[in-house]
């Protein structure tokens, strides 16, 4: 690991040593995710090191402060998808609903196209509820064809399930949503060390 990011330094170029920033990998603990063999979950977490060493290096050179960074191992992993490490109370989601029929692109009456996404059990079996239909794919698609894109996405939502009209740029903004994110400044680009220093 202490190698793949040795690497990285030279590509990216930066001259970090010597310093007093330092740098530390949690890989103690237990392992719930089997990830102590995994040259990915190395990788990764030395990507995410190499994030906070840019960060610091740039914190150093202005205030003569050095920085402490701690990657853990699992959180990490984590990061890459998200939907596959769910913890609930400490105990692990079964996703079994991601990828299932009710999921993902369907067309619909109107020739539009609807996204939905029912990544746990309980979600697919609430949307077949909705749909009334079987879990098959054939019945799912003809449920889904029944009605307008418009239909599905007020009615699915309605009982706190995901849907979603495939629409233009131009659609989009004429939603409400669209029209609130057009009336504000959603970010505001700084170059890095141009701005003023705040302590992290």
């Amino acid at each position: 690991m202490l190698q793949a990011l040795e690497n990285l330094k030279e590509m990216v170029g930066i001259e970090i040593a010597p310093s007093i920033t330092y740098c530390d990998i949690n890989k103690q603990g237990p392992d719930k995710y089997n990830l102590v063999n995994w040259d990915i979950s190395d990788a990764y977490s030395s990507l995410i090191m190499m994030q906070g060493l840019l960060v610091a290096n740039i914190w150093e050179k202005k205030t003569g402060e050095g920085q402490h960074i701690e990657i853990d191992h699992e959180r990490a992993m984590e990061q890459m998808y998200r939907p596959f490490f769910i913890h609930v109370n400490g105990k692990p989601q079964n996703i079994a609903g991601l990828g299932r029929h009710t999921s993902l692109t369907h067309k619909t009456k109107d020739g539009r196209f609807i996204e939905t996404m029912n990544t746990f059990n309980r979600l697919h079996e609430k949307t077949l509820e909705v749909l009334d239909s079987s879990p098959s794919k054939d019945k799912v698609d003809a449920a889904y064809a029944s009605k307008t894109a418009l239909e599905w996405e007020e009615q699915l939502n309605a009982e706190g399930l995901s849907c979603a009209i495939h629409r233009t740029r131009d659609e989009f903004r004429a939603t409400e949503q669209g029209q609130y994110l057009d009336s504000i400044t959603p970010f505001e680009v700084t170059p890095l060390g141009t701005g003023s220093i705040v302590p992290f």
